[in-house]
């Protein structure tokens, strides 16, 4: 597996899940299990945002997600603390996606199956626009 890293800041605004998601191209889209999360946004499925953590907390095997639910979910996220969630396709693992105390990302993934397309000098400052109008909690418990 090789790794990627980046900050989860860039000039004040947040990388968000959607962002680092749309960084990736996979040969076959993954199924999705979150392993930890801590984030400030909507839930998945129609659950609470209580019952979806406790969801993600107490099973073994991660709280499953298509690649779709993940794109919706993640469009719903307006803040992220941590993160693992690991991708596989036929039970193989092919990408993890990990944030760090709201300080970094660390991307795990198969060469072989996922493409890396790291976000230039101009997509980050888009970012930074983007999220500058949009105001963080400081709390998953906020919402």
């Amino acid at each position: 597996m090789k790794k990627a890293t980046f900050p989860c800041w860039t000039d004040n605004a947040k990388i968000m899940l959607s962002d680092v998601i749309a960084q990736f191209v996979f040969d076959r889209v993954p199924e999705w299990s979150i392993f930890e999360i801590s984030y400030v946004g909507q839930a998945p499925h129609g659950l609470s945002h209580e019952e979806f953590e406790r969801e993600v907390r107490t099973s073994s095997t991660g709280y499953s997600m298509s690649h779709e639910e993940l794109l919706v979910f993640a469009q719903g996220v307006r803040d992220i603390d941590e993160l693992d969630a690991k991708g596989k396709v036929d039970d193989v693992a092919i990408i993890e996606l990990v944030a760090h105390d709201s300080t970094r990302w660390e991307i795990l993934y198969n060469e072989a199956s996922v493409q890396y397309v790291e976000l230039t000098e101009e997509q980050m400052e888009e970012i930074a626009k983007r999220r500058s109008d949009l105001p963080l909690r400081g709390s998953s418990r906020d919402i």
